[in-house]
């Protein structure tokens, strides 16, 4: 059930990628689990929310007769973002720096052996695309991080139970993140704009 590629291009420089490591590397939300609910989780697009949707069909007796295989999208931009952010927060124990996990993406200053915080956090800023074309099953259903209230209504109506909308986790940047962010954009801009080159276009294609 594994979707993500067993190797990730050279030229994106990444060493830290090992899939049996990887939690993402699975359908989401097997536990608990909800017969037919086939999500192709891709991090930093709605995680926390499918999962808590999960949570209440499963422990609420919701069914789903028909599978119903579905993906959710980000803006790349904003994903990218949002990764930065994710990594310079608690989680991690706020030891990661905006300049570390900037190195790290562009394949500089890399670790001979990365520590398993390190692997947790930077599965989150592979590629969307990839996560689409290594999928074992066809993806029927596509949403859009701003479609979450809409699939909302279609999962309640599709088990049969109502599903408490929960507030979103929304991104709120602090001012000094802003501005580290923003100087390690600009001088790494052309790299940026190649390395998302092939979300940007499945996301029109998909959306536009």
């Amino acid at each position: 059930m594994r979707y993500l590629l067993s190797k990730l291009g050279d030229s994106l420089q990444f060493k830290f990628y090992d899939k049996d490591q990887t939690a993402t590397a699975k359908y989401h939300c097997s536990k608990p689990r909800v017969d037919n609910f086939l999500f192709v989780n891709i991090p930093k697009c709605a995680t926390q929310t499918i999962a808590a949707w999960a949570a209440q069909m499963a422990t609420r007796d919701g069914k789903i007769e028909v599978p119903y295989k579905f993906t959710i999208l980000r803006e790349p931009y904003g994903r990218l973002k949002s990764a930065f952010a994710y990594g310079v927060s608690a989680k991690y124990q706020y030891k990661f720096t905006v300049e570390d996990i900037g190195n790290w993406f562009i394949g500089k200053e890399l670790p001979e052996q990365f520590t398993p915080n390190q692997i947790d956090l930077l599965v989150h800023f592979v590629p969307q695309h990839e996560f689409v074309a290594n999928s074992p099953i066809e993806i029927d259903h596509w949403f859009s991080t701003g479609d979450m209230r809409q699939l909302r209504h279609i999962l309640s109506a599709l088990s049969g139970i109502d599903i408490v909308w929960m507030q979103e986790n929304t991104s709120r940047y602090s001012t000094q993140f802003t501005i580290e962010y923003n100087k390690w954009f600009s001088n790494n801009e052309q790299y940026i704009h190649s390395y998302l080159q092939k979300d940007l276009t499945l996301y029109k294609d998909v959306f536009l």
